[in-house]
């Protein structure tokens, strides 16, 4: 019985010390790039100093198209604020999300969402699904829904 009990104790030690890296990451980001479909680079230590929100988007999500104007005007609002659009669509004609970027009048960069960012931040399990970075660079929140003004000035303080 008192072996059992020990081996169980080093499996959960074990454990603990194997996830010690995920839960850092998860609270504190390393610097890490994104490419817009512009090619120009975003780092997350570009944005230090300023709230960073990470919002996983897509055109045919009617939660993410709503809440796009409420980003935009955010964004245009809050000098501390940037945002990056985490387009979650493969195969779009670049005319199209062009075209859809200018009816909404998006204002941020829109960024692919690659195999890296999944990685990363995860897998998003429904969209939109919007992370909220710090002025220090750490993970503060994981929204999933649909955003509202009241939503973003409780996280964004």
């Amino acid at each position: 019985m008192r072996q059992n009990t020990k081996k169980c104790t080093m499996i959960f030690l074990w454990l603990i010390v194997a996830m010690m890296p995920v839960y850092a990451n998860h609270n504190q980001q390393a610097d890490f790039d994104f490419i817009d479909y512009q090619g120009n680079t975003h780092r997350l230590s570009d944005y230090q100093g300023k709230w960073l929100i990470l919002n996983f988007w897509a055109t045919w999500c009617p939660p993410c198209r709503e809440e796009i104007p409420l980003l935009v005007d955010y964004m245009e609002t809050h000098n501390n604020v940037k945002i990056l659009g985490l387009h979650y669509e493969q195969g779009m004609k670049r005319e199209k999300l062009d075209n859809f970027r200018d009816t909404y009048f998006i204002n941020y960069p829109l960024i692919p969402v690659t195999r890296k960012i999944v990685t990363r931040f995860g897998n998003p399990m429904a969209l939109p699904t919007t992370l909220f970075i710090s002025p220090q660079g750490k993970l503060i929140k994981t929204y999933t829904g649909r955003l509202s003004q009241k939503v973003l000035d409780r996280i964004i303080h």
